[in-house]
This record gives C-alpha cells, structure tokens and sequence, in this order.
C-alpha cells in the first residue's frame, strides 16, 4: 500500500458517516452496517444521534407507510413540555422567509440537539423548510427512530410555519410505528422502532418546526455516555446545535474529525456544559461511490471512555462466561473431543454454531439487553451476532483452544485507530482462535460456508478489539489466505452462418465466492437463477436462448460450487455493411463484469473498488469444420498493469482448437482520486482486450 493510501486512512480525510445524517443504505454498502448513508440528491435528510449504542434518526421524509418491511401499527407516545433543564433554540422566522426564493429544495434552519447524560434523556428540535422550487410536497412524514424496550417517545410540539401563522400538526393519534429493517450485523444490542407521523397539506416555502424528546437508554453501556456533534450535512444548515451536560465528576472526551472548532464550556452547580455551535453551513456535495471508510462530513465524536482499555474492561463484564455449560453442549464437547485432528474439533464447534444455531435480529429471541448465556442460546437455537460468538468461544474454550471474542467494523476497518474509543464503533463479533500456531478469524453467523479449516475466508476486518483480561488497544486482523476466486470455461461449438451455434459454461467458485453462489442458489427458485444467468448472458449474445436447466454441483471438501449452463446461439455470424467477410465475437464475460469503472473522470474523494476479485475466463473454439473454417484477428499474450489492478489475455491456435483466457485480479480496495486519470487509461486498454474477434471463411 502507497503512502498516499496510509495518510488516506490515517485520518486526515477519514469521517464517520453517522454525523452527516445518511438515512438509508446504498447499493455498494454490504449488509453488515451500523453506520449508514444516503444519496447526496435526497430531498430531506435525516440526522441521527448516535447514544447508547441506538441510531436515532429524527427526520422529515418523503415516506409511504407501505413501502416499510412491516405492517405500521398504532403508538401512544406521550406529549409534555421539554424538561426543565432544556434550553431550546428559536430559529429566525424572518431571515427564513427573507431566504424561502432561494435554490435549495430544502434546508435546516436549526437543528438543535441537547443531551442530559445525567439523566439519562435527549432533546431533539428541527426546523426545516421546503423550498419554493420543490417539485412535491405531498405526504411528507416525521420519522423519529427509538428502542421502546428502554426509551419513552415524548413529543413537545410539530407546527407548520406558513408566514406568520403557525399551523398545529400534532395529532398523537395519527402516530404509527413499524419496525425498522435492519440486519441483524446492524446493531449489536437493541432494537428501533419507527414512530412516524405523516403532515398532511405542505406548501413551498412552509417551515417544518417540530421537537421531542427521548428518556432512557440502552442498560448494556451501563450509563456511558456517546454521541456526537454533527457539523455540516447534505443540505445546507443556518445553524447546527449539540449541547451536552454532565456532572463535573465524569469526563467527556471528544475528537474533531474535520471540524475545526473547540467547544464552549459553562460549569454550573457541578454541572459541566459543552456546546458545539455551528452557523451558515453550505450543502455537502457528496460523491458516490467511495469507500465505506471515508466519510467527508465534519463531525465531533463524544465518548465517555478514555481508553481501548476502557472498553475492554466494559466488554468484559458481559462477555466473561460464568454461567455453566449444559449437558447437551457437555455431551458435544466431550464427542468432538474425541476426534484426532484439533481442526476438526474446531470445525465440529464452527459448523454447530453456525449450521444448528439461527441467526435472529438483535431483539428477536433475547428478553432483555444484554447476551443470552451460550446454554441459553443453544437451548434455543438462536441468537444474534454477539451471542453465537459468546457460544462459539465457550465451546471452543472447553475443548482447550486459546479464543476469545472480537468486537470489529466491516465497514470502518482499519480506520477504528482513528477514533475516540466506544462500543458503538464496532458493528459485529467474531471469535479468533489459535490453532497448530495460526489464527483463525471466525464468524458464527457466516452461513454457507464449506471445506476445511484454512478453506474458511472472512472479510477485511482490518482491526479488531481481542475482549480478553489485559488488552489495552486494537489487534491487527491480517487478510484470509483463502481468497476468493471465480473460473468461468466456456465451450462454444461454432455452427454455419445459416445455423445455431452452441456454448456450453462452467463456472466454478472458490473460497468466499463459492459461499456466496452457494447461498444464492440455496435462496434462489431454478427458473429465477435461470433467467439471471440467461439474462446476464443476453448482454453480450442478443439473441442466445437456454438450452437446458442450469445444473448445480457442490464440493463442501473443497469449497467448490459448480455451474454448468447449457445455450443456443442464433445470429452469432455477422456481416457489417459493405463488407464482405463474416465475423463473430466472444467475450470474457466474468472478467468484463469484474473490471470496475467509476461513474465519472474526475472526483475529489477516492473511488471504492471491489477487492479482492480474482476473475478467470477460459474458451475453447473446435476450428475442424471445412465449412466454417474462422481465422484469429490476432493472438499472442499481452498484460495490462496498473497498482489497482491487474489483466492478461492470452489466445493461441492449439491442435484444431482456438484457446482464449482473459484474467482479472484487483490489487486494492481504493482508486485515490490522483491516481484516477492512470486507472482509466489503463481498464480502457485492458477492456479494448477484451473479447476476440473470429473472420469466417465461408461466402456470406
């Protein structure tokens, strides 16, 4: 990795995409996410606060009840004055009806958001106003997201502004609520729910004004108080606002990352204040695609823990297994005991966990916060995440391995270093355990996965923290050596000009690819996998057709999944205009869908590239028909090089057959916006090189 890629990741760029208010997934960001974002063309933005390990998303929305993943139902939250000790904010009514002509489709003019760690509570004030240009304003709703296993919803008031008037629009009946659709990698403790109120007959220029808020939090983090304080968001903002106060007695950390700004402090009655206050904030432009990682958006993290230490000492308490095994998991252990080879005994351990024990939602089978023992969850065949990796470690930890569990970030990796230390910065447990003096990264919810021990893959984890007696910072999580790699054989049968060709593809997967493909076939009816294939395979053949059922073979031994796809090819014979040869053209399919493209030239941030991708495509074209007899355009081998990645083609004339290979293999998991211009230049030579072009013999 260049140095460039280091100061990258050091920091200096990096940002925590909690503080800019991203609501939703995109399609890049893999399901395993805590930390979520949304286009930069969203009309509203929601602004989450992240305390006690919830996201809580307070936001006007552009949402239909019927596009969530559950029936809403009716909630009664409560309606009262804010707290005494809330000092609210007035946003200025006339600089925003000086300012409603502007450009923007909406914007903040205050968000105001105090938090009492004392108490336990958060007070939450938006206003936001529709532009006069808005394209639709029908059926906005509010969208305040809570855990009510441990939190009270209290609303104070939802008013719209229309010039001076003030319009009520809180009806507590109209409340619904509705389960959010997280994954179950997207919160380790807790669960949100949504409680949405729609606002019925919005105008342009209206202002949005509305307030409310939550008391309690989630009981694991044993009242530790963490947030943040949001700076700048995709929509421009007059003023943001995050009030923090707490006894003197408890020290508040903080950390600016891109925010430049030192807070003001105001000590009262033992009483500390700290406020972040930021004014005339311009929209972020957001670009797609970057890199889960890297976030511009400025933001202020808050922690109550000093230390990885801290948070080590923290995890311990809910992590020390002391409740006894049962006899059924006694039973098992002492079977796997008897088997010779130690990884076995580990694999016996994995594949229980993660074959016999469902994965369920972090509030699916749990009665309360913190993780079920393993004599719990094995009783019940479920857990989430941090439970079927307590189960595993005690397993494993019985059957005298050295394990322990790890708390990680799929999506932050290696930039965990750069932030102050929380719990709510990891997203998923694993469990590592040493064995024969190696160390295996083990995920208990990883389903689908086959072959050995050193066949098992996981993901780039980059740091973790090892929750063991001792451990006072991050570990080092080195990439699996099983890497992942897809091989599509191609067999063509070349037919007269007149008369349909035939191919015949094998695609065998290894590694990581292969428990994907093994899932989705698992997931999937045949006749939809076949119109996937068939369709992915039209893009190159128009007019190619199946010619039989896709066949499946899987080889758990080795962690092989196989494919083979039967098709008919009309018109694969061409003649271009004023031409008097005939040609066809084969393409390298796997390989040319692997070589990723950004949607534009230029960019300020870095461009994120699937990594690792290890794509090989091999075609074998019988040339022995007197009557269809097809010249090579050109063979020989020829490599294109660039440090992102790497591509070979290969074509030779071997026997009667003609031999194509095309190779892809991604060197990085990032395109840094200098080096942007080169990689281009680069993929378009290597894509020229992709496909082969067949002169046919034989008179049209």
């Amino acid at each position: 990795m260049c140095d460039s890629r280091a100061i990258l990741r050091s920091g200096l760029f990096s940002r925590l995409s909690i503080s800019a208010g991203y609501a939703r997934l995109t399609e890049e960001e893999d399901n395993k996410t805590m930390f979520r974002r949304e286009s930069a063309d969203e009309f509203f933005v929601n602004i989450p606060v992240r305390y006690h390990n919830t996201v809580r998303l307070a936001a006007v929305a552009w949402i239909f009840l019927e596009g969530l993943s559950c029936p809403a139902q009716d909630v009664n939250p409560a309606v009262a004055p804010p707290s005494k000790w809330v000092s609210p904010i007035a946003f200025d009514k006339r600089s925003a009806l000086a300012a409603a002509g502007g450009s923007a489709q909406w914007r903040w003019l205050l968000i105001d958001r105090q938090f009492n760690a004392q108490a336990d509570e958060q007070f939450i004030h938006q206003c936001g106003q529709v532009g006069l240009s808005a394209d639709a304003v029908s059926a906005p709703q509010i969208t305040i997201n809570y855990d009510p296993g441990c939190e009270l919803l209290t609303f104070h008031w939802v008013r719209l502004w229309r010039g001076a008037s003030a319009l009520n629009r809180l009806d507590p009946a109209k409340v619904r609520s509705s389960r959010r659709p997280l994954d179950a990698n997207e919160l380790l403790f807790g669960a949100d729910l949504a409680a949405m109120l729609a606002l019925e007959d919005v105008h342009p220029g209206d202002i949005v004004d509305y307030a409310y808020s939550i008391h309690g939090g989630n009981p694991v983090l044993d009242g530790k108080f963490v947030g943040e304080a949001p700076a700048q968001l995709p929509s421009p903002a007059e003023r943001i606002v995050t009030r923090v106060i707490c006894p003197t007695s408890r020290k508040i950390y903080f950390l600016n990352h891109g925010a430049i700004i030192e807070p003001s402090t105001v000590v009262r009655s033992n009483m500390l204040q700290l406020t972040w206050d930021f004014r005339d904030m311009p929209g972020l432009n957001l670009e797609k695609g970057a890199p889960g990682w890297f976030q511009p958006a400025p933001w202020v993290q808050l922690s109550e823990f000093q230390s990885w230490a801290d948070v080590n000492k923290w995890a311990l308490r809910w992590l020390r297994q002391t409740a006894p095994l049962s006899a059924e998991l006694t039973n098992r252990i002492n079977q796997w005991k008897l088997l010779p080879n130690p990884q076995d005994r580990v694999l016996s351990a994995l594949l229980f966990v993660q074959e016999e024990i469902a994965n369920a939602a972090p509030a699916g089978a749990s009665s309360d916060y913190e993780p079920s023992p393993p004599a719990g969850v094995a009783a019940r065949r479920a857990g989430d995440p941090v439970e079927k990796t307590m189960l595993l470690t005690a397993l494993l930890q019985a059957l005298n391995f050295d394990a322990a569990p790890v708390l990680v970030n799929t999506r932050l990796q290696n930039t965990l270093a750069n932030y102050q230390p929380s719990p709510t910065l990891f997203n998923h447990a694993i469990a590592a355990v040493a064995v024969d003096g190696q160390t295996y990264w083990l995920d208990p919810v990883a389903q689908f996965q086959r072959g050995p021990l050193a066949a098992r893959s996981w993901p780039i984890y980059g740091l973790g923290l090892v929750i063991r007696p001792g451990v006072t910072a991050l570990t080092s999580i080195p990439l699996c050596s099983a890497q992942p790699k897809t091989t599509v054989s191609a067999y063509f049968s070349l037919g007269r000009l007149r008369d349909e060709s035939a191919l015949k593809l094998i695609t065998v997967a290894e590694g990581a690819d292969a428990d994907r493909m093994r899932q989705h076939y698992a997931a999937t009816p045949p006749e939809d996998i076949d119109q996937e294939n068939l369709s992915a395979r039209a893009r190159y053949y128009p007019q190619i057709r199946r010619a039989a059922p896709t066949a499946a073979r899987d080889d758990p031994q080795l962690n092989h999944f196989e494919t083979t796809e039967f098709y008919s090819l009309e018109g694969l014979w061409k003649r271009p205009p004023n031409e008097t040869s005939l040609y066809c053209r084969l393409y390298g399919m796997n390989v040319d869908e692997a070589m990723s493209r950004p949607p534009g030239t230029a960019r300020a941030t870095p461009w994120a590239l699937p990594y690792p991708v290890h794509q090989l495509f091999h075609a074998e074209v019988p040339m022995d028909s007197p009557k269809t007899i097809a010249l090579p355009y050109v063979t020989g081998n020829q490599t294109v090089e660039h440090p992102d990645f790497f591509f070979r083609c290969d074509s030779q004339i071997v026997g009667n057959k003609l031999i194509l290979e095309y190779e892809y293999r991604s060197l990085s998991d990032i395109v840094l916006p200098a080096a942007l211009p080169s990689y281009l230049q680069r993929l378009d030579a290597a894509t020229a090189l992709q496909g082969f072009t067949l002169l046919s013999m034989e008179a049209p």
